[in-house]
């Protein structure tokens, strides 16, 4: 059975309103997107709410993330992940820690990337998040349309009816292509400006103009 007739069956739609009884369907789709867009690769560049720019890169394999922020044309900030460690950076200087193994399956630090947007960003599992608390919540109201961002065709979900009402949408990829809303009492406002398959220029490592501090167990050899 096709996922568009499921989603029918359930007492929902594709394009339009999802009710109660549908919207585990709905977070499963998301879920499931988001684990299928891991494996893939791509740089996307945001629009922030004011004026700043981001830029999000993820390498599929071996997974690693890359958030870059700026405040007009100026760098404000850098949070990395990779497999056996984390970058951030800020205006003052880059540090680089240890990754836990236990930490491998988790999602990105969302406090680490708060830092380092200046509270301007959200992940995509913070948007499943939200979106998985409204589905919760009979009172709200989850709608779905189909839009294209940055070249891209994307899935929205405005999302009314909650303490916190929002938009969201997400490219296939599972990267976020617009967020409206709040965000643990921060209000936050990014658009999608541009997507391109593929890594990028070299947005996995320190910043080269900012000192290094390395706090490693065992600190890479100079």
């Amino acid at each position: 059975m096709s996922l568009a007739a499921t989603l029918l069956l359930a007492g929902c739609s594709t394009n339009g309103t999802y009710h109660f009884r549908g919207r585990s369907v709905l977070v499963n789709d998301l879920a499931a997107q988001l684990d299928h867009g891991q494996l893939r690769s791509y740089t996307a560049h945001y629009r922030l709410a004011d004026g700043g720019n981001a830029v999000l890169v993820q390498q599929g394999s071996p997974h690693r993330l890359s958030y870059t922020f700026f405040s007009g044309s100026d760098f404000s900030g850098r949070y990395v992940r990779l497999v056996t460690h984390v970058i951030r950076c800020t205006t003052a200087r880059c540090t680089v820690t240890d990754r836990p193994s236990t930490d491998r399956a988790q999602p990105p630090d969302a406090g680490a990337l708060a830092a380092a947007s200046d509270d301007r960003f959200v992940t995509t599992e913070q948007i499943l998040g939200l979106v998985r608390t409204a589905a919760e919540q009979r009172a709200s109201t989850i709608d779905s349309q189909r839009r294209t961002i940055g070249g891209q065709p994307v899935r929205c979900l405005e999302v009314t009816g909650v303490k916190a009402p929002f938009t969201a949408c997400l490219t296939h990829s599972g990267a976020p292509a617009l967020f409206r809303g709040t965000v643990e009492g921060r209000p936050i406002d990014l658009a999608l400006t541009s997507y391109q398959p593929g890594v990028v220029g070299h947005p996995f490592g320190p910043r080269q103009d900012l000192p290094l501090v390395d706090q490693r167990a065992t600190p890479a050899p100079n």
